[in-house]
């Protein structure tokens, strides 16, 4: 699975839940083709493998690696300084080819972008 993450993936989609037990939709937003934030990509996942390094609008780029479940699942924590410590987010290749990631209070999803190489 390390090769088919391989790559730049750019969030097309995310969902954030409140925290109460129901867990309802607090908010989301979907874009099959990419999020941006005043002309810039929202978030964007580098990978070499399982390294992944994560540039966001707003947010301190981190590195971390991914650990595989052997269940067909990665396993990514993602720290923002959060007074909490990093969210842990469970991912998996979709179907459509998407990486959709799942935390306990959100969801984010990513396609691959071709690069080019400078």
């Amino acid at each position: 699975m390390a090769s088919q993450i391989t790559g730049t993936w750019v969030e097309i989609g995310f969902v954030y839940l409140d925290v109460e037990p129901h867990h309802q939709v607090e908010h989301a937003l979907l874009d099959c083709a990419d999020l941006k934030r005043e002309g810039q990509l929202e978030l964007v996942l580098v990978a070499n493998g399982y390294l992944v390094e994560q540039h966001g609008v707003g947010k301190p780029d981190s590195r971390t690696n991914m650990l595989p479940d052997h269940k067909g699942s990665v396993g990514l924590d993602v720290d923002e300084g959060a007074d909490e410590g990093p969210e842990k987010y469970r991912c998996r290749l979709t179907r459509r080819s998407t990486l959709l990631c799942l935390g306990a209070y959100s969801g984010e999803e990513f396609k691959k972008i071709a690069t080019k190489k400078h």
